[in-house]
């Protein structure tokens, strides 16, 4: 009998590597952490140049100069180029008896609450289309109390201006309301430094405007019409006053005037060109 001999082949380490799957994990990795470092710089990069401009522009506006106060943008004249019409002597004006403008606002305060805003008045008549704001006018005035009322000046060519205080007789119930007999009682007005329409809502003794000059001081009486003035008015511009009792003297002034007529406190105006 022969002996068969069985051939068996060695394991090469050629095969081992060329049969094994690869493994590119390793590689992957490697690439992912290469492109990950590359856009942190650059993120970083663009977050140090964005803080650079804003720390620029920043320090840039820190050394801008602060800009005045400015005051509040004038109110558009409706009468452009009428001084330089009314210059040329050859064109004469027709003449015009006065006008007057009712106060427009009024407020009260008080120095012995010199932060207090008095509420406006909520008066009103019932009608047959319901509530009607009743156009009443406050004169008050005591130790403490001042009163201030704005007008605003009508027309151009009436620029002449007179302050006038008219109480009506104290029977006529219709057009006043007054508890307090006000028969001697000597007010002062003063005018007050101001361009802008007052914001009633907002005034009190220390945000009223400062006083700018003396204008006179009346004995008030029923049934007794007063003047102080005159002086120059422009056209569209806002007059504004003060009415307070004297320093060291006792007076006591309590008035309501109602309706659109020629009671109260109002301006007259009188023509100049």
């Amino acid at each position: 009998m022969s002996r068969q001999s069985e051939y068996t082949s060695l394991p090469q380490e050629m095969d081992d590597d060329t049969d094994r799957p690869k493994d590119n994990s390793h590689g992957k990795l490697y690439k992912l952490i290469y492109w990950s470092s590359i856009l942190i710089v650059l993120c970083t990069v663009f977050d140090g140049v964005l803080l650079s401009i804003l720390a620029y522009r920043y320090s840039f506006v820190l050394n801008v100069p602060s800009l005045p106060a400015t005051k509040p943008l004038e109110r558009v004249s409706t009468y452009i180029n009428f001084d330089r019409l009314y210059k040329n002597q050859s064109i004469m004006s027709s003449p015009r008896g006065p006008i007057i403008s009712l106060t427009r606002s009024q407020a009260h305060v008080s120095s012995a609450d010199p932060i207090k805003v008095f509420p406006q008045s909520t008066a009103s008549w019932m009608t047959y289309v319901g509530t009607v704001p009743v156009s009443d006018r406050r004169l008050w005035a005591n130790s403490n109390m001042a009163t201030i009322m704005q007008s605003r000046v009508l027309d151009y060519g009436m620029e002449s201006c007179r302050l006038t205080i008219s109480i009506p007789h104290m029977n006529d119930t219709a057009l006043i309301s007054s508890e307090l007999d006000i028969n001697g009682s000597r007010l002062e007005v003063w005018t007050l430094s101001t361009d802008a329409r007052l914001d009633v809502g907002a005034l009190s003794w220390n945000t009223k405007p400062v006083r700018s000059k003396y204008l006179g001081s009346i004995r008030l009486a029923y049934g007794e019409t007063h003047q102080l003035g005159p002086w120059s008015c422009s056209a569209g511009s806002y007059q504004t006053f003060e009415f307070v009792c004297p320093a060291e003297v006792d007076c006591r002034v309590d008035v309501t005037t109602v309706g659109e007529s020629q009671i109260g406190v109002y301006l007259m105006q009188y023509q100049t060109a």
